[in-house]
């Protein structure tokens, strides 16, 4: 199971899948 959430403003991605989104920081 993938796990997909947000925390201090990046997204983290947990899991054997491929990160689908790139991780970035809005606040910067």
């Amino acid at each position: 199971m993938t796990v997909r959430f947000e925390y201090a403003g990046y997204r983290v991605v947990i899991g054997p899948e491929p990160d689908e989104v790139t991780v970035r920081d809005p606040d910067r």
